[in-house]
């Protein structure tokens, strides 16, 4: 991306009068600013809509509980400890990879509640989204992780 945003978008280039609106500006290794990057893009792109973020959090809980009732289910049943150990790996790796992708879910959705993005009126969203996803979900205690999670962005690349 770098590459292509160098030749398409780079400030020197010949063509900066020809464009319109914001540049993208880029550093002495040639990659592009985040400041710079973040103008270009639609006022939208940064809109937190409540409503949304709950519903994909009430989708990711849905699809957690779902998936790893269903692992319970069968792994627990008389049938499947009576089959031979390849035949039980291969009859739960679905559903362990099911249950995978909607824990990761949950692992976005808490991310994303760590920058407080769940919503922007009703804080306290945040935390009650973060702890469900991170801490009871993902065993991950919410609050410490977000403490070091901004510490994580404050020093990145240093």
């Amino acid at each position: 991306i770098g590459e292509v945003l160098r030749r398409g978008l780079n400030n020197n280039d010949k063509k900066k009068s020809l464009q319109k609106g914001p540049q993208i500006d880029f550093d002495q290794d040639g990659i592009p600013k985040l400041g710079s990057i973040m103008k270009v893009l639609p006022a939208k792109t940064f809109d937190v809509d409540t409503k949304t973020s709950l519903f994909y959090f009430g989708v990711d809980t849905l699809a957690c509980v779902a998936s790893l009732g269903m692992l319970n289910t069968v792994v627990t049943c008389d049938a499947y400890q009576h089959l031979q150990m390849w035949q039980q790996a291969l009859t739960v790796a679905p559903l362990q990879l099911l249950a995978g992708f909607a824990m990761w879910c949950q692992w976005c959705i808490g991310h994303d509640a760590g920058h407080s993005l769940i919503s922007k009126k009703y804080k306290f969203l945040n935390d009650v989204v973060g702890e469900i996803s991170h801490s009871m979900f993902c065993l991950t205690p919410f609050v410490p992780w977000q403490l070091s999670h901004r510490k994580h962005h404050t020093y990145h690349n240093q």
